[in-house]
C-alpha cells in the first residue's frame, strides 16, 4: 500500500499522520488489524496522540510509552479497552524492548521519519526489520524535499 500527501512546497506538514490514521481506520473497518505499533522520534511522539484525538473516527486505546524501559513494558502489558490498541514509542526504545514488542504482536507497524532506520547495521534498524517481519502490514513515513 503506498500513498503520497504533498503540500506543494515541501516545507510544511505533509499530512503523513492524518493519512496514516485514515489507513488505520480503513484496516479496522475491513477487520484486518487490532494492534498498531507506531515508532517515531522522541520529539514527535505527542503529535500522534494529538492527531488521534483530533482525527480518529473509530474506537481506539492509545498509549505513548514513556519513562524507564521497565515502566514502558508495564504500560504495554496493561493496555486494555475497546477498539484498536495503539502503542507509540521512540526509536531508541524499540531495540531495548524488542522482545516485549514482538510478544505484543502488532498487526501494523508504522515507522515515522523512516530515515531513522536507513543505516542497516544499527541496533534500531535491525530491531525494526525483525519486528516488521512479524507484522501483517508495514508503513514507512518519510519526506523527500523536491527542489526545482
Amino acid at each position: 500500500m503506498g500513498c503520497s500527501a504533498p503540500d506543494g512546497n515541501g516545507l510544511t506538514s505533509t499530512g503523513k499522520t492524518l493519512v496514516s490514521i485514515a489507513i488505520i481506520g480503513a484496516l479496522i473497518a475491513a477487520g484486518r488489524i487490532k494492534r498498531v505499533l507506531i515508532v517515531a522520534p522522541l520529539s514527535i511522539l505527542g503529535v500522534w496522540e494529538d492527531e488521534f484525538k483530533r482525527f480518529a473516527d473509530f474506537p481506539y486505546q492509545l498509549v505513548v510509552l514513556n519513562g524507564t524501559i521497565q515502566k514502558k513494558i508495564q504500560q504495554l502489558r496493561f493496555l486494555t479497552g475497546e477498539g484498536v490498541h495503539v502503542v507509540v514509542v521512540n526509536y531508541e526504545s524499540v531495540w531495548r524492548m524488542e522482545k516485549e514488542l514482538a510478544n505484543w504482536h502488532p498487526d501494523l507497524i508504522i515507522a515515522d521519519e523512516g530515515y531513522k532506520i536507513k543505516t542497516h547495521n544499527t541496533a534500531v534498524s535491525k530491531a525494526m526489520h525483525r519486528l516488521s517481519l512479524l507484522a501483517r502490514y508495514r508503513l514507512l513515513l518519510t519526506v523527500m524535499l523536491m527542489v526545482k
